[in-house]
């Protein structure tokens, strides 16, 4: 497919720098200051409208299917798959390439009935059963349980960081890619008997300019084509400090008060599937949780791609 064809060519500046130079080029819409949408300014969903046409999804483009199809192939020509660790080309829908493979942590094996990090991370000892750890023991979380699909290390930790603050968004769809069917299989799980409302950790608004679109509301997106995910259920009205540095009661305090229900009528008597990109202590989905329980929430669920693990 030559260049001159591409379908959103008139809308794109074209862009080389040393790095990206190896990889071919790069296509960055020209800013727009003008319009800034509604869910922007909430800080629920992503503003970089170069995202619109790199990662559209099937029911974004309304496009037939066969065309579709030819559309999608002719994107992959000009936006190859590539390992997320090391940025070689993949001939295949993968994560990572067979060298980096090995980086890749599931997180599997018996986990706590509600936080999800693994038995023997929590307790130090391998019961071989799901059961409550003495953290969330001693301090029930707001939230009903949480799952993640990897452990925040090697490979993916990688990929959400360059990601997150070096904008290499196509690290997400490969990541949301490799994280559909996990997550696909746990929201049908938690919408047996009723359907879920589903939503992202907002950022806060001036955070979400900062950057040019929140990674967790980025990703849901990515893997859950085909379901809505609500950007207006909860907003961060506070602008808080960096949570990194800070310990879990610090950062628990940190977060109270962040953040608000904005629109209890979705909320009040749901289930809620929250989901975030990464899970440290649990602070961030504990308060937010709260909120939404507070506004009615019957329950809610935390799904995130990556975890740490508790030392």
């Amino acid at each position: 497919m030559l260049i001159s064809e591409f379908p959103y060519r008139n809308n794109f500046k074209f862009h080389k720098s040393p790095r990206e130079a190896r990889g071919g080029v790069i296509f960055k819409k020209p800013r727009n200051k003008s319009h800034r949408s509604a869910e922007n300014q909430r800080g629920g969903s992503t503003s970089l409208s170069t995202t619109k046409h790199l990662f559209s999804t099937e029911d974004d483009m309304k496009l037939p299917p066969r065309l579709r199809t030819i559309v999608r192939f002719a994107l992959r020509q000009v936006f190859p798959a590539r390992c997320v660790s090391c940025d070689d080309y993949l001939t295949e829908d993968q994560l990572a390439c067979g060298r980096c493979a090995h980086a890749v942590f599931p997180i599997e094996g018996p986990k706590c009935l509600v936080c999800g990090a693994p038995r023997l991370q929590v307790e130090g000892t391998y019961s071989g059963v799901d059961e409550i750890c003495g953290r969330c023991l001693a301090r029930r979380p707001r939230f009903e349980t949480a799952r993640a699909r990897w452990e925040y290390a090697g490979v993916i930790a990688e990929a959400l960081q360059r990601a997150k603050y070096q904008g290499h968004l196509w690290m997400l769809r490969s990541l949301a890619r490799a994280w559909r069917p996990w997550i696909d299989e746990r929201i049908a799980r938690a919408s047996d008997e009723v359907d879920s409302v589903i939503t992202a950790v907002p950022m806060h608004a001036a955070d979400l300019r900062a950057r040019g679109f929140n990674p967790a509301h980025l990703l849901a997106r990515l893997a859950l084509p085909h379901r809505h995910v609500a950007s207006d259920l909860v907003r961060k009205t506070v602008r808080t400090r960096a949570q990194a540095a800070l310990s879990r009661d610090e950062r628990l305090t940190n977060l109270r008060g962040a953040f608000e229900c904005t629109n209890s009528e979705r909320v009040e008597g749901n289930k809620v599937v929250l989901i975030d990109d990464v899970m440290t202590t649990g602070a961030t989905a504990d308060e937010v949780a709260r909120v939404l329980r507070g506004a009615g929430a019957r329950e809610v669920v935390v799904l995130t791609a990556a975890r740490t693990l508790p030392s």
